[in-house]
């Protein structure tokens, strides 16, 4: 019965081993395609404006609101 038990527990444990590494290998994936659109949009956002003063592509830009005029 213990022996049972032990096989049972050491199959479950190299179940999640294996989980695991499988989750922390795609993590690490992530992370690697992460940096590298970061790296992406830091190089475009060095570059100069395109000819017309746009943003270059894939630069993602902020609109401000328009001032509100005084009364």
């Amino acid at each position: 019965m213990l022996d049972q038990v032990r096989a049972e527990a050491a199959r479950e444990r190299d179940e999640l081993r294996t989980d695991l590494r499988a989750r922390a290998e795609r993590a690490e994936r992530q992370a690697d395609a992460y940096r590298d659109e970061l790296d992406r949009l830091r190089a475009a956002s060095h570059d100069a404006p395109t000819a017309n003063g746009s943003s270059p592509v894939g630069v993602k830009t902020t609109r401000r609101a328009a001032p509100t005029p005084a009364a």
